[in-house]
């Protein structure tokens, strides 16, 4: 592991320990997770690393998430607070690091945000994973997800920023986004 990837490391578990501090359940998710559980370490062509979390927790303790990342000093901060999007960045010079809520359907079993859906448990149970001398929360059977968000060949690596090219329809869809617009308006 060279040093920038070191770095990148060490900032994420910063981050994790200060949601951990803040007692928010959270998960290393998406690109990030797939780099831990495929390659040991975050993927050296990826430009950011995710972190997602309950939507609830996220709006209940916004302030509190946004004073303690920034007195870190690892990066500039960035709000989406939108209700549909919502997320929080950490932006660096060539990388960044994204905390994203996710809403409940009304019965608690699929977890969603614009575009993504998921089944609820890949939010709510959780393990522990080991990278270098950090600990990270990860969703329980993380290889589920990573087939499920990835294929069935998710242990091959494939460059490319297009996510409809690297992420499986039933996860990652424009039609999501009409699901999210239904269970909105439901919701109000």
């Amino acid at each position: 592991m060279n040093k920038i990837e070191k770095k990148r490391i060490n900032d994420l578990y910063k981050i994790s320990s200060c949601l951990t501090n803040l007692k928010i359940h959270h998960v290393i998710f998406d690109g990030a997770l797939l780099g831990f559980i495929r390659e040991k370490n975050l993927i050296k062509w990826d430009w950011d690393a995710e972190i997602s979390m309950r939507y609830s927790e996220y709006k209940e303790n916004l302030i509190k998430i946004i004073e303690t990342i920034d007195k870190l000093q690892i990066g500039s901060i960035k709000l989406n607070n939108s209700y549909e999007n919502p997320k929080l960045t950490i932006n660096q010079n060539d990388f960044k690091y994204t905390l994203q809520p996710f809403h409940y359907s009304k019965d608690k079993k699929i977890i969603f945000r614009k575009l993504y859906k998921y089944p609820a448990k890949y939010l709510d149970e959780i393990s522990k994973f080991k990278i270098n001398d950090y600990v990270f929360p990860i969703p329980k059977n993380p290889e589920d997800l990573l087939e499920l968000e990835y294929g069935k060949n998710w242990r091959i690596p494939l460059k490319s920023t297009d996510k409809d090219e690297y992420l499986n329809s039933q996860v990652y869809t424009r039609k999501n986004n009409k699901l999210f617009i239904k269970i909105f308006k439901f919701s109000e």
